[in-house]
C-alpha cells in the first residue's frame, strides 16, 4: 500500500524551528548536568573519582555528537524548505505565464 504525504515549506521552516529549539533545550540542560558534575568532582579524589571523570568525558563526546546531529537534522530542514519554497515559487511563475499567455491583456 503506498500513500502519499503533503509538506509545504512553512511546515519545514517550522520544523527547523522547532529542532533548534529542542537541540537548546538539551543544551541548557547540558550546562546545568556539568555544573553539577564539577561540583561534586571539585572536592572528589581517588580512583573512583578518575573513573568517573573518564566517563564524564566519554559523555561529553557523546553528547556532542547528539548535539552536532541535531544541528544537521535542523539544517537538512531548512534546505528542504528552501527547495520547496523555490519549486513554489518556479511553479508560479510558470502557472502565471501560462495564464498570460491564453489571456493576454
Amino acid at each position: 500500500m503506498s500513500g502519499t504525504s503533503s509538506v509545504d515549506f512553512t511546515t519545514l521552516y517550522q520544523a527547523a524551528k522547532d529542532v533548534r529549539g529542542v537541540r537548546e533545550e538539551v543544551n541548557g540542560e547540558i550546562r546545568a548536568f556539568d555544573g553539577t558534575v564539577a561540583h561534586m568532582l571539585s572536592g572528589w579524589r581517588g580512583a573512583a573519582a578518575t573513573a568517573f571523570q573518564g566517563l564524564a568525558g566519554q559523555w561529553q563526546q557523546d553528547i556532542g555528537r547528539v548535539l552536532l546531529a541535531l544541528d544537521g537534522i535542523a539544517d537538512a530542514l531548512e534546505k528542504s524548505a528552501g527547495m520547496h519554497q523555490q519549486t513554489d515559487a518556479d511553479q508560479q511563475a510558470a502557472v502565471n505565464s501560462i495564464i498570460a499567455g491564453i489571456n493576454p491583456s
